[in-house]
């Protein structure tokens, strides 16, 4: 008599994400949760970064939550450049690079960001990469550079001090502001270092996630690191297709974002109650 097809999990929801859920908890959240959730259901969140924090805030919304997001391209979504918009929603610093001028300045300048930094619950910062545009005199980052020249890889000290920086310039204005970092696991698109771009990525994504280790450990107040890159990556990845969405092969399957937020919400708003996607 032929037996029942078994096949090789493909999806990531239903029935598979129930029997995935043990592992996120054991395996790649633990200790990283805080030790009781933060907000309350329909809390506002904002998430700043790159097409990743967009499709989180996708998400959030789904779920209920109030979630808005500030999105960049994916080349520019460095520790650097994110210092330098908090430098100007928080300190009024004008932005010098036009390209980036027109992307952020919004209809009243920075009083649309100055108003959702005072009003939200939650901030979520999505680094993406540690590759960063340099000019003549080595000033790393984008903004402040008219004329960028080049590329170069960027030191774990270098985005430990940056995001440092951003974090302080945050505490200006919210001293007790929940602020959740973590490490988007879209891999870059291109480089212009002459090294091969997968090879480029994984040294830009693991000096931010050292980086991102090195503040952790730091055991700042209501400073908190969220696993997105290790849910994905490390583990999704292993077990079924994690990328290919919207005919892109670096973009992440939306059932596996969901996963990703249906985790977050279970450790960090009151009585949360993950739901999936029928």
């Amino acid at each position: 008599m032929r037996g029942k097809v078994a096949r090789f999990p493909s999806d990531l929801l239903g029935a598979d994400a129930e029997r995935f859920k043990p592992i996120i908890r054991e395996s790649i959240v633990g200790s990283l949760a805080p030790a009781a959730p933060l907000i309350a259901p329909g809390a506002k969140i904002w998430s700043v970064g790159s097409c990743f924090a967009v499709e989180i805030a996708k998400v959030l919304n789904q779920r209920g939550c109030t979630a808005y997001e500030s999105m960049m391209q994916d080349q520019w979504v460095s520790a650097f450049v994110l210092k330098s918009i908090f430098e100007w929603v928080v300190d009024d610093k004008e932005f010098t690079n036009e390209s980036l001028k027109s992307q952020f300045e919004l209809p009243g300048g920075n009083g649309p960001l100055k108003r959702a930094m005072a009003e939200v619950d939650v901030m979520v910062i999505t680094l993406g990469v540690s590759l960063c545009w340099f000019d003549a005199q080595g000033q790393v980052g984008i903004f402040g550079i008219k004329k960028p020249v080049g590329m170069r890889q960027t030191s774990v000290a270098e985005n430990e001090q940056a995001i440092l920086e951003t974090i302080a310039l945050i505490r200006k204005v919210r001293p007790e502001l929940p602020i959740v970092l973590t490490l988007s696991p879209v891999p870059m698109n291109a480089t212009l270092t002459g090294m091969p771009v997968i090879p480029s990525s994984t040294v830009s994504k693991s000096t931010l996630r050292v980086a991102l280790e090195a503040i952790r450990q730091r055991r700042l107040d209501h400073v908190y690191y969220w696993p997105s890159y290790e849910i994905v990556n490390t583990f999704a990845g292993h077990i079924a297709p994690a990328y290919g969405a919207d005919d892109d092969p670096r973009h992440v399957h939306h059932n596996v974002i969901e996963m990703v937020v249906d985790a977050f919400l279970e450790y960090y708003v009151h009585g949360a109650a993950p739901t999936s996607s029928p």
